[in-house]
C-alpha cells in the first residue's frame, strides 16, 4: 500500500516535471509580449520583440529598446536624440526545477544582457563583461528576485566637449503583483564638460512602491518611497559638497482621491559664499493633492518632456483649469517643516506653510491673480545668529564698496573700518523699520500672507 502511494507520488511528480513547463513557458510568453507592448506606448521609449523562440523547457527571445532625450539647448533647441540599446537578448528557464541563471524551485529563472559591439561605436567598456546583466527567477508563490550590473563604461562627444563615465553599478531587486523594490550603486559617477567634469563618488540609491513593476515602467501614479545619497561631489579636485542625501515619497489616501508628496533633503557640508556650510536640512511636504490632477500632469510631463517651454506650460495651464474645482476641493498644503544650516559664522533655521482660504464658489468669469491673492494664507518665520546677518551683510557691502570704489585695496584697515561702520548702521536702520527682531543672540523675521497682504513682523509691507 505504501509503495504503491510513494509510486503514485512520485508518478505525479515526474509528470507535473514534465508537462508544468510548457504551461509556464506559454504564460511567460504572453507576459513579455505585454510588457514589451506597454513600455512601447510610453512617449519617451521604445521596445520591440524582435524575435520569440518556445521550446519545452526553455525560450529565447530578442529584443530592443529606444529612449528618447532632449538635446542641449546650444545644439537643438527642441529637438531630442534616440538612444538605442541594440539587440539584447534575453534567456528563459521554464519551472518547477530550475537549474540555469537563478537555480531552484519556482516558475521561472531569466537573464536579460545588453552586449550589442555594434555599441562600442559609441561607448567604451570592459571587452570580458557584458555592457548590462540581469538574472533572477520567480518562485512558485510569484515573487520574483534579480540582480544586476552595469559595466564600466564611458562616453565621449568631442564635439559638443560632453564627457560621461560610470565606474560600474551593482543592484538588486524584489517583486510580486502588489509591490516592487529595488536598490543599487555605483562607485563613481563622471559627467560634464570634458576639461572641468563632475564626479560623484559612492552613488547609492534605493526605490519601493505599491503596485506591479510594470505599472512603475510605464508611467503609472504608485504610492512610493525613494533614497538616493551621494558621499561627495567634485570638480577639478575641489570638494563641492559631501554627505548628500535626498528622499522623497507619495502616498495616497484611503479613498484614492488625494496624493501627499513628502521630500527632504540633507548635506552634511557645501562650499556657499566663499565659506563651508553644514548640516544643511530641507523638509517639504505637499498634502491633499488631487490624484486625478496629479496622474494627468505626470503623465503630460512624461509626454512634453524635452518640448517647446512655452507649449509646456500653456498645456499645464489648461490642466490646472481643467481640474481646478478638484483641486481646491482637496484643500492642499504646502509646508516647509524644517530649513537650517550651520554656518562658521552662526547657524540658521526656518518653517512656513502656505494653505487655501475657505472657497465656496469660483468666479463665472474665472480665476484671476487678485482671486488667489485674496484666499491664499501662508506664513513662515526665520531664525539666524547675530553673527551670521552680520556676516552675509559684510560679505554683501564689501561686494558693493568693492565695485564702487575699484582702487581701493579691499584687505586694507581703512576699508575693513568702513564696512563694519555700515554693517553697524544697516542692520540698526533693518531693527528701526521692523524688518528685523532682535531676540537675544539671533535675529528673527516673522512674514504672514493673508487677506491679499504681506505683514513683516506685524507690519504691512507692499507687494512686489
Amino acid at each position: 500500500m505504501i509503495k504503491n502511494i510513494v509510486l503514485s507520488a512520485l508518478g505525479i511528480a515526474v509528470v507535473a516535471a514534465v508537462v508544468t513547463p510548457t504551461f509556464i513557458g506559454k504564460a511567460t510568453e504572453r507576459d513579455v509580449k505585454s510588457l514589451v507592448e506597454a513600455i512601447d506606448k510610453h512617449p519617451l521609449y521604445g521596445a520591440e520583440l524582435k524575435s520569440y523562440q518556445r521550446n519545452w523547457f526553455n525560450s529565447h527571445a530578442v529584443l530592443t529598446f529606444t529612449s528618447e532625450l532632449p538635446e542641449t539647448e546650444e545644439i537643438a533647441g527642441d529637438r531630442k536624440i534616440t538612444l538605442h540599446s541594440g539587440d539584447v537578448t534575453l534567456d528563459l528557464q521554464h519551472g518547477p526545477v530550475l537549474t540555469r541563471y537563478d537555480a531552484g524551485l519556482g516558475t521561472l529563472s531569466w537573464q536579460l544582457t545588453a552586449n550589442d559591439q555594434s555599441l562600442r561605436d559609441a561607448l567604451t567598456w570592459d571587452a570580458d563583461k557584458p555592457l548590462y546583466q540581469a538574472i533572477g527567477s520567480v518562485g512558485i508563490t510569484g515573487r520574483g528576485v534579480f540582480r544586476d550590473e552595469i559595466a564600466d563604461v564611458s562616453y565621449q562627444n568631442k564635439t559638443q566637449n560632453f564627457t560621461f563615465q560610470i565606474s560600474g553599478l551593482q543592484g538588486e531587486g524584489a517583486f510580486s503583483r502588489e509591490w516592487s523594490r529595488y536598490q543599487g550603486a555605483s562607485g563613481k559617477l563622471v559627467f560634464g564638460i570634458e576639461n572641468e567634469p563632475v564626479l560623484l563618488n559612492n552613488v547609492a540609491f534605493e526605490t519601493e512602491f505599491k503596485g506591479a513593476m510594470i505599472d512603475a515602467l510605464t508611467g503609472g501614479l504608485l504610492e512610493n518611497n525613494h533614497l538616493v545619497t551621494v558621499e561627495n561631489i567634485s570638480s577639478n579636485s575641489n570638494t563641492l559638497a559631501e554627505g548628500l542625501r535626498m528622499m522623497g515619497s507619495t502616498e495616497l489616501s484611503e479613498d484614492g482621491e488625494t496624493i501627499d508628496v513628502d521630500f527632504e533633503q540633507s548635506i552634511a557640508s557645501v562650499a556657499v559664499l566663499s565659506q563651508v556650510a553644514k548640516d544643511l536640512e530641507l523638509k517639504l511636504s505637499v498634502d491633499s493633492i488631487d490624484s486625478d490632477f496629479m496622474k494627468a500632469y505626470y503623465q503630460l510631463g512624461i509626454a512634453t518632456d524635452g518640448g517647446d517651454p512655452e507649449y509646456q506650460q500653456e498645456q499645464i495651464a489648461a490642466l490646472f483649469e481643467q481640474h481646478l474645482d478638484q483641486l481646491i476641493a482637496a484643500k492642499p498644503k504646502l509646508s516647509i517643516t524644517e530649513l537650517s544650516g550651520k554656518f562658521p559664522d552662526g547657524d540658521f533655521n526656518g518653517k512656513a506653510n502656505v494653505v487655501l482660504d475657505e472657497i465656496d464658489t469660483l468666479p463665472s468669469d474665472g480665476v484671476s491673480a487678485e482671486f488667489w491673492r485674496n484666499h491664499l494664507l501662508g506664513e513662515g518665520a526665520i531664525q539666524v545668529d547675530k553673527s551670521l546677518v552680520e556676516s552675509i551683510v559684510g560679505l554683501q557691502l564689501r561686494s558693493v564698496l568693492a565695485r564702487q570704489m575699484p582702487h581701493m585695496d579691499v584687505e586694507s584697515d581703512q576699508f575693513k573700518s568702513k564696512v563694519d561702520q555700515q554693517v553697524t548702521q544697516l542692520i540698526s536702520f533693518y531693527l528701526q523699520n521692523g524688518y528685523l527682531v532682535d531676540k537675544n543672540t539671533e535675529y528673527e523675521s516673522i512674514l504672514e500672507f493673508r487677506e491679499g497682504g504681506f505683514l513683516l513682523n506685524g507690519n504691512p509691507i507692499p507687494l512686489i
